[in-house]
């Protein structure tokens, strides 16, 4: 790490390693616990979400260890692949308003 980058770009050479073990090799997915399975589905979606954002940091990251880069591109590709035999993931929340529990006895409709 260097003196020179700001906080955020440190701890993200502090957690990228990390996040990057949480991935499980495509082969092996298929057999992993739910847990492993959840644990890697959120690691490979973080991962997508900040590569983008801090891509020079992120290239030297990949470029200066071959194991994390190869495990990173295998998780992707094995995602890719699956992707297209799988349904979309649900959705974590249901987006239907929830219907209130306490009924009022005052109408405020008209309030906007």
């Amino acid at each position: 790490m260097n003196a020179l980058h700001p906080p955020g770009i440190q701890m993200l050479w502090l957690v990228v390693p990390i996040v990057i073990s949480y991935l499980v090799a495509g082969s092996e997915l298929s057999r992993a616990p739910p847990p492993a399975r959840a644990l890697h589905e959120f690691a490979l979606q973080w991962l997508t979400r900040v590569g983008p954002k801090h891509p020079q940091e992120f290239k030297t990251m990949m470029s200066q260890s071959a194991e994390l880069r190869n495990k990173l591109e295998s998780a992707v590709k094995s995602n890719q692949v699956g992707a297209r035999g799988r349904p979309p993931p649900r959705p974590v929340f249901d987006s239907r308003p929830a219907k209130p529990t306490i009924q009022l006895k005052t109408d405020f409709s008209d309030f906007r």
